[in-house]
């Protein structure tokens, strides 16, 4: 069977700079570690995450702005569909599935995101930096940065499993 890559750049640029760093290392038992424990799956995994989340989040802006347009079209209708309990029919027939499947798609690849990230941190501050690290500590990061970290929770009831960067 004859195939192709298509070549294809996430446009993240936090990997690269982690990495000039540890190269411009003064310490060599952190290069040393560096080059045997660099988690360069994991790294490709997130910034694919990334990358994927950027696109479900444009398409699902897109039909957004698609579901508004068509409602402030229909207000009369609208109107008329409350008081007597009737569905109204969009235009788009697909357009409500391709929303729920956008809300589905981000919550998915957030978390999925949320559990590579705790590997690769796990992999460079546990076995190049040498430090301890666990999820509380990920988490206070997260918080002092402004984001909210309640949905976290609702994910290890879900699906983190021991593997993965738990307190």
């Amino acid at each position: 069977m004859k195939f192709f890559h298509i070549d294809w750049l996430p446009q993240t640029r936090w990997g690269y700079r982690l990495v000039t760093r540890f190269h411009n290392s003064s310490d060599p038992g952190l290069k040393d570690r560096f080059k045997q424990y660099w988690p360069t799956e994991q790294m490709i995994a997130f910034a694919t995450k990334l990358a994927l989340i950027r696109v479900i989040q444009h398409q699902f802006n897109a039909d957004v702005a698609q579901l508004s347009e068509e409602l402030a079209k229909k207000n009369t209708e609208i109107q008329r569909c409350i008081p007597e309990h009737k569905t109204l029919r969009l235009a788009d027939s697909e357009l409500a599935f391709r929303l729920v499947a956008g809300i589905d798609a981000f919550i998915f690849e957030a978390r999925s995101g949320y559990e590579i990230l705790g590997a690769v941190v796990r992999q460079i501050v546990g076995n190049i930096l040498g430090k301890k690290v666990d999820e509380r500590a990920l988490r206070e990061v997260l918080e002092t940065k402004g984001h909210d970290t309640t949905w976290i929770d609702d994910l290890h009831d879900e699906r983190i499993s021991s593997n993965l960067l738990v307190n």
